[in-house]
């Protein structure tokens, strides 16, 4: 799933990277939430199957008013509150529709902070930080590293495990 609000950073003709090695994208397409690009230089399926999940890094679409982030600039910034008390470090943005939410990770677990006026007060990608004030109903949780996934109906069956009663 793309990781941008500019698809077309992926245009045709476009230059990106792949493992820091320059690609020019061939065409792209998009098959439900999921974005299909071709590159030149990957001519065949196991060719592109052989790449599948690798992060594909295109140019900055263009500057963004003051205030306003992209995500992977948020990704990786430690997070701390106005006392000065480390939470951790935002390990990624989840995109809710209504608002971002970003994962912080750090000795003590696990927290979602909502990207909200209250919550966020100030981001620092240039000191690499956020300043952030964990207001009542926030807790960190103890997470599972990676996190904890469902198996899918096909896993569990392959497990051996019983199909769900309805």
């Amino acid at each position: 799933m793309p990781l941008t609000d500019f698809p077309e950073r992926f245009d045709a003709g476009v230059q990106v990277w792949l493992d820091g090695v320059p690609l020019r994208v061939r065409r792209r397409r998009w098959q439900g939430k999921e974005m299909i690009v071709a590159l030149e230089g990957i001519e065949t399926r196991d060719a592109a199957e052989a790449l599948r999940g690798k992060e594909l890094m295109a140019p900055s679409p263009k500057p963004l008013e003051e205030g306003v982030f992209y995500q992977h600039d948020i990704v990786g910034l430690r997070a701390v509150t106005h006392e000065g008390e480390v939470l951790g470090r935002v390990a990624e943005v989840l995109s809710t529709g209504s608002n971002d939410v970003y994962v912080v990770v750090g000795d003590r677990g696990e927290l979602l902070l909502p990207a909200l006026e209250g919550v966020v007060h100030e981001i620092d990608v240039t000191n690499g930080r956020i300043v952030v004030e964990v207001i009542e109903g926030l807790e960190f949780t103890r997470a599972a590293s990676p996190r904890a996934r469902k198996p899918t109906g096909e896993e569990r069956r392959l497990a051996g495990e019983p199909k769900d009663e309805a």
